[in-house]
């Protein structure tokens, strides 16, 4: 129910949680600053919040001994037909009047009750008014007491119906009626000018102590721009410490006056014989035995709940969501609560997302966390990311509806800003309740349920949320969402990790979602993108060619990072391959040409993205690999998004996935670098010219592609002019030196002598056997089925020595017979060599991460 009281806040709310970690963190601090029950909860940082009524009471200037009676004040802003009373202050007299003549509302019962317990004596009253400084603080812009009111229903014989008090209440059924005095605020007149140059006033609440809050609200300030600017805050948190201890001074000061005021309204409710008990603020501890190891393993647990919901609704039968697979059963299952939140890398609290947009703007300043829905969505599209009708059409019917916020956002950037605000609420409710059921209050309520199902607990501590109060609520996040004033029914909820929930929520695996592109189009809101495209472009060809045009020709595309390894492949090298591509030109200065030194580049771009210092280069940007349509290609950019899907710890970036480009045909088939260099090999050069960009290249390219070195390539040595570069060059190496004494070996055309067979045949062994120890350990290394360490080593070496032994002996005999091996033959052997060592069928040697 609605009152002077402003709502407090969150944990989300806070800070220092500026992303999924740090709400994981923020809970570590937060189970230290609540006692042990043996220890002294009294004056401790956290109390029980209560729900009953909120019931702001202030002191009016009165003619009696005393100068002043006490009325109730509902915050109106404005003098209206029935606000006006607020402004006189709500009596006995004129409360029925205040609430539109309706002599059952149950604000009349307060008015009344409160009434007659505040005025009853006031001069008793007079000393703790005077010791607060409100005495010259009186009237419609002074300060108020927030309070809140409960009465229970009893039965026919029970006191409260001898007395005649209906039931005014919330969510929560206590044992005993209560007045509970929080905390002092006080009213100010706001006045603004209107369009037309009317000027327009407006009374509005703020926090008691708003003055010393406001230079500490502008110290934090300071620490955001710092924060942002990821410059050290070490200085200005202690300049904030300061502030909030010298603040904790002052409360603690009025604090125990507070509750001496609070024993004195009791012994008037007590000679009144009004049946209610007055509190200011009641403590709590864990419960007995209860230790903050313990704790914190119950909120281990609850991380560790599988969490279905929904990104997107394809279809009636169908919608996609964050899914993993599990690593001992193969099976598709929900993401857990810890793994969603690991991937939040923005709180949206501390984010405007639509700064100096107006609507989205409060005081001259953006209003963070604040988004747009999709049209029809709700009446106002203008609404906060944590608005808890958002968080339950996801998180609670989402499951069954098929709806997630993709399906609310109006942008992919609103919708990522909701995914992580009904992450976040997720978390609240589910570790706040874990922390509930582990807490017993100071002051039995008789809570039904015991006192984990108080409406939560609240936390104010200079060391958390920079000495912000801040609650706990737990399930009363969607049990109060039905509730109201006099209302007791709850909400209706599924768990999110129940049976039925896992089991009816509508989730497809590895799904891409082409939907989010076009909901960037129909919302004029375009995001910006960085394409890597690995391969080995060994020679580049005009399909690679097209690919990258294609990439760095959209308009959406911030940066294109082309990605190839540094060895040679096919006898081509990595100097060459990029003489190449700068003879075909044309590019616009976003193509960026990027060797590595990882075996696969395709490898190299994972780790790429994973490194913080190249992601935010590109800030607000998604990342996504580039392929063209050939083949298993595109499957590469699938393969991308589930990769971090799956393992969002890993990543800071945003990954999505960007259409795949046209492979570019010749014809018929795919252009690729295999199928240019068989037509350079075997000189075919009509084939050769149509494989390039442009036909006219053709002169140039042959003369880089004629002067290769042959030199060593590992990137992939199973190809067949790889295999003869081994020979080639062992033919082309030094003559061996003759034996002294020796005759002169005079080898005949087409044979080789025994010394220069046995050099040979060492320097082929030696030159295969380096290059694929680099490659059998690589598949070993990816085979989980090999054991340990030792093991990998003992089936590597038996599987390099059956190749190298294979190859040589194959290479011999073809030197020495002087033979012309076929390149489908070598390929053929080398396949077979591992095929035979392995027992089985082995994976394609060649990789299939890297672009051909």
């Amino acid at each position: 129910m609605g009152g002077a009281a402003g709502h407090m806040a969150h944990p989300f709310d806070c800070r220092e949680v500026r992303n999924g970690q740090d709400l994981i963190n923020f809970y570590v601090k937060a189970v230290n600053a609540i006692p042990l029950y043996e220890e002294e909860s009294k004056g401790s940082s956290v109390s029980i919040k209560l729900d009953g009524v909120n019931t702001s009471f202030r002191l009016q200037k009165a003619d009696n001994p005393a100068g002043f009676m006490f009325v109730i004040d509902r915050g109106g802003k404005t003098p209206g037909q029935w606000t006006k009373y607020d402004f006189e202050g709500v009596t006995p007299d004129n409360v029925v009047q205040r609430f539109k003549g309706n002599e059952d509302h149950g604000m009349v019962q307060v008015v009344n009750h409160m009434s007659k317990i505040l005025n009853h004596d006031l001069m008793k009253l007079r000393p703790y008014v005077e010791a607060l400084g409100l005495f010259e603080r009186m009237g419609p812009e002074g300060v108020f007491f927030d309070a809140e009111y409960y009465a229970n229903a009893d039965p026919e014989e029970g006191p409260n119906a001898e007395r005649g008090y209906k039931p005014v209440k919330n969510n929560v059924i206590y044992n005993h009626n209560y007045i509970a005095i929080h905390r002092l605020s006080e009213f100010y007149t706001e006045t603004s000018e209107t369009k037309t140059g009317k000027i327009k006033k407006r009374r509005l609440s703020r926090g008691f102590y708003w003055e010393t809050v406001a230079e500490i609200n502008e110290l934090l300030k300071q620490k955001d721009q710092l924060l942002s600017q990821r410059q050290d805050t070490a200085e200005i948190d202690q300049l904030i410490a300061q502030k909030n201890n010298e603040l904790k001074v002052k409360k603690q000061e009025h604090q125990e006056v507070l509750d001496q005021l609070a024993k004195a309204i009791q012994e008037h409710t007590d000679e009144l014989d009004m049946g209610f008990k007055v509190y200011t603020k009641i403590g709590l501890r864990f419960k007995q035995g209860l230790t903050r190891e313990a704790v914190l393993s119950r909120i281990e647990e609850a991380l560790n709940m599988k969490v279905p919901y929904n990104y997107l609704k394809i279809s009636d039968k169908e919608s996609v969501g964050p899914t993993a697979i599990n690593e001992v059963t193969g099976e598709v299952e929900s993401r857990t609560l810890k793994q969603l939140l690991l991937s939040i890398d923005q709180n949206p609290a501390h984010v405007a997302y639509y700064p100096d947009t107006p609507g989205f703007t409060k005081d001259g300043e953006s209003v963070k966390g604040r988004i747009q829905t999709k049209p029809g969505y709700i009446k106002d599209p203008k609404q906060s990311a944590f608005a808890l009708q958002i968080y339950e059409d996801v998180m609670v019917t989402g499951p069954e509806t098929g709806i997630g916020p993709f399906d609310i956002g109006n942008s992919p950037e609103d919708a990522k800003a909701i995914n992580s605000a009904t992450i976040l609420w997720h978390a609240v409710r589910y570790i706040g309740d874990t922390i509930k059921k582990s807490i017993v209050a100071d002051v039995d309520m008789g809570v039904e349920g015991g006192d984990e199902k108080h409406e939560g607990l609240v936390i104010q501590s200079t060391e958390i949320c920079d000495g912000i109060a801040f609650k706990f609520t737990g399930e009363f996040i969607v049990d109060n969402r039905a509730g109201g004033f006099g209302v007791t029914p709850k909400g209706e909820d599924i768990p999110s990790n129940s049976a039925e929930a896992m089991f009816e929520t509508k989730i497809r695996y590895g799904k891409l979602i082409k939907e989010f592109q076009e909901q960037e189009e129909q919302s004029g809101r375009k995001s910006e993108y960085v394409i890597l495209i690995p391969g080995g472009f060994k020679p580049p060809t005009g399909g690679h060619y097209s690919m990258i045009k294609y990439y760095d020709d959209q308009p959406d595309v911030r940066k294109v990072i082309v990605v190839t390894g540094p060895k040679g492949r096919n006898g081509v090298t990595l100097d060459q391959s990029k003489e190449i591509f700068s003879l075909y030109g044309g590019f616009s200065d976003k193509v960026e040409f990027a060797p590595t030194t990882h075996f696969s580049p395709t490898t190299a771009c994972y780790e790429t993205v994973k490194k913080p210092e190249f992601v935010r280069q590109y800030p607000n940007a998604y990342f996504s690999i580039g392929a063209s349509d050939k083949g298993k290609d595109k499957k590469r950019i699938k393969d991308f998004v589930n990769y971090f899907e799956e393992r969002p710890h890993l990543i800071e970036a945003e990954v999505w996935a960007y259409p795949e480009a046209k492979a570019h045909e010749v014809g018929g088939k795919p252009a690729s670098a295999s199928r240019m260099m068989k037509a350079f090999v075997e000189q075919d050069w009509e084939t050769f010219k149509s494989l390039l960009p442009n036909p006219a290249l053709y002169d140039d390219v042959v003369k880089i592609l004629s002067n290769q070195t042959g030199g060593e390539v590992n990137e992939n040595f199973t190809d067949t002019n790889y295999l003869f570069s081994l020979v080639e060059e062992a033919l082309s190496g030094p003559v061996p030196t003759p034996v002294p004494g020796a005759p002169e070996q005079k080898p005949a055309t087409g044979t080789v002598s025994p010394e220069q067979e046995s050099q040979l045949r060492a320097k082929i062994a030696n030159m295969a056997k380096n290059s694929m120890i680099q490659f059998v350990s690589h598949i070993l290394n990816n085979i989980p089925e090999v054991g340990g360490k030792k093991e990998k080593e003992e089936v590597g070496n038996a599987i390099v020595a059956t190749l190298v032994d294979a190859l040589t002996n194959q290479l011999m005999d073809a030197t020495k017979n002087n033979q012309s091996v076929e390149l489908a033959e070598m390929s053929s052997m080398a396949g077979g060599a591992v095929e035979g060592t392995a027992g089985g069928p082995w994976p394609n040697l060649r990789s299939e991460e890297d672009e051909d």
